[in-house]
């Protein structure tokens, strides 16, 4: 079958990652860097592994994994990691599809591009250096991550290396186990003895293995769904679990402080977890939660000599914090399921300094039709217990004048 000429070039994938090295030696091996913005992945989606491929004569030709690609700690570019590359000899730097001088390698995908996380910076010759414990080192300092531009050098000097740089702190890191703590991890142990049969047994062994969790709740008979494409799960699914997790946000860096997500790369490895302490007949998934949004119209008199542009952005941004109070540093108040009832809103609405009193006030779910006022929806429900419902949008009217205006004279 012949084809004719097209006058632009043809794109199959939905994302392309282009990386252009100078200084390659062809045959080569190579280990990059790849600093991810891991809670950027959209973990509803099905996953789609990343294919590579190398420039070589004009011509894309794959990167085997196994072969060429000889290890991903990546996990298809879900989490930051280095990807060890063996370069193929037949690689070339005189292209004309691609700008010469460099030897080009892609990371393509075809569909769900939303599931790979942002890129903040990418870095050749990498390599992953661990903490030895050794006797005199203060543990205690595992606390805290070793800041970026910590490590200087090599402890025994090497003529082949020039320079040595940290460019991210470091993680991982785990200060040893206190009486407290060791008290609390034996007597749960004790109870589900390393087996996952009821849902608290779930949610321990998932917090105890995974410091970087905040919280997790666990729902059983249920199938978790896309919440792009569904408004509810699937409740009714026998043999199935689902469990819900929060990120500490002390320990990882959530894309929106309003709704903190975990990492898929985290998720995958809680799920190989849990294969490992459940029946073979469950079907265990792990996902984040669904956030819900709570539309507002509200129509407000503010308070004598308070400017009404910049109040009514501030109503706006306390109304947010009010519905995701985690995102101003009050982590307890991150719940699964919580209803929002009307008076809490008018309580919080009665505090604010700035408002004189509120005219007219709606809201609805995201998912209702109708705008409602309180006195017709007394409260907000979520829609599935992984839900936790946070601000969507906000229509704030001041009324300048609410007064009426007498025309005759008295």
């Amino acid at each position: 079958m012949s084809q004719s000429p097209a006058l632009f070039p043809a794109f199959f994938d939905e994302g392309t990652l282009f990386l252009g090295m100078n200084g390659l030696i062809p045959g080569s091996d190579v280990n990059v860097l790849f600093q991810l913005a891991e809670a950027t992945s959209d973990t509803e989606e099905d996953p789609v592994p990343v294919e590579w491929s190398y420039l070589g004569h004009n011509v894309w030709k794959p990167l085997r994994k196994g072969f060429e690609v000889l290890d991903d700690a990546t996990d298809e570019l879900s989490a930051s990691g280095i990807i060890k590359f063996a370069i193929p000899d037949n690689i070339t730097n005189d292209n004309t599809v691609m700008p010469a001088g460099h030897w080009w390698i892609k990371a393509a995908i075809a569909g769900n591009s939303k599931i790979v996380a942002e890129t903040f910076q990418v870095f050749t010759q990498a390599i992953r250096a661990t903490f030895a414990d050794a006797p005199g080192d203060d543990e205690a300092r595992l606390s805290v991550p070793l800041a970026a531009g910590a490590l200087k050098g090599l402890e025994v000097a090497d003529a082949n290396v020039k320079k040595v740089d940290q460019p991210y702190d470091s993680f991982g890191g785990r200060v040893p186990e206190t009486d407290g703590y060791f008290y609390v991890r034996v007597s749960e142990t004790l109870r589900h003895k390393g087996r996952a049969i009821q849902r608290c047994d779930y949610e321990r062994i998932a917090l105890d293995s995974f410091p970087q969790l905040f919280k997790a709740k666990c729902i059983n008979h249920s199938i978790g769904l896309n919440a792009h494409k569904y408004a509810n799960d699937y409740p009714m699914a026998p043999g199935y679990v689902l469990m819900a997790v929060i990120p500490d946000l002390n320990q990882l860096k959530a894309a929106a402080s309003f709704e903190p997500r975990a990492p898929l790369s985290l998720l995958e490895q809680l799920e190989q977890k849990m294969q490992e302490v459940t029946s073979p007949f469950v079907r265990f998934r792990a996902m984040n939660p669904r956030y819900e949004k709570v539309d507002f119209v509200l129509q407000v008199k503010l308070i004598r000599g308070k400017g009404p542009v910049f109040y009514q952005q501030k109503l706006s941004d306390d109304i947010r914090e009010f519905m995701a109070p985690w995102a101003v540093g009050e982590f307890d108040k991150l719940r699964f399921g919580q209803v929002v009832n009307r008076s809490d809103v008018i309580r919080f609405l009665e505090t604010r300094d700035y408002l004189d009193y509120v005219l007219d006030w709606k809201w609805r779910h995201e998912e209702d039709e109708v705008v409602l006022t309180p006195s017709d929806q007394a409260e907000v429900f979520p829609m599935t217990p992984r839900s936790i419902l946070i601000a969507g949008n906000i229509d704030i009217t001041i009324v300048q004048d609410d007064c009426p205006k007498w025309g005759g004279k008295i």
